[in-house]
């Protein structure tokens, strides 16, 4: 059984859980001009992450709820979309191009960017979203051994 649990943080409190995001600036709200309008790329890079973690394109796509042609492909298309190879390919994966390494440095901080963005967000609806760990330890103080 789940419990949710719904905490409110002030916005001027927000940036202690988003230390490497301060506050966007002006230019940064500005919007982005996308070379294709039904362009997604967080998949693409939420694809990637996956096959970094468990270094399989089946247990990726796993991971991913999609197919491994699915994943491949779209892996492929962001490849093509930056114009570099990411990926090693043969038989089976063959781990990362040196290109592919540094892109996996910023396709993390993307996604930690994301999640910001979704608590930002959330926020913005009075709701702080994200995973909350507790933990219960039995109380057995020395003096009681």
């Amino acid at each position: 059984m789940a419990t949710t649990i719904i905490i409110s943080i002030p916005p001027d409190r927000l940036a202690a859980y988003c230390p490497n995001n301060p506050a966007p600036s002006a230019a940064a709200l500005q919007p982005l001009a996308l070379s294709d309008p039904s362009d997604h790329v967080y998949p693409q890079i939420h694809y990637l992450l996956a096959l970094s973690k468990t270094e399989h394109f089946g247990r990726a796509a796993e991971a991913c709820h999609v197919s491994q042609p699915a994943l491949s492909t779209a892996i492929q298309h962001l490849e093509e979309e930056l114009g570099v190879t990411i990926v090693r390919r043969g038989q089976r994966f063959q781990g990362f191009t040196m290109e592919g390494e540094r892109l996996l440095q910023w396709a993390r901080i993307l996604a930690q960017d994301w999640e910001c963005m979704r608590q930002e967000a959330a926020q913005c609806n009075r709701q702080l979203t994200g995973t909350l760990v507790s933990a219960r330890f039995p109380l057995r103080w020395p003096w009681r051994l």
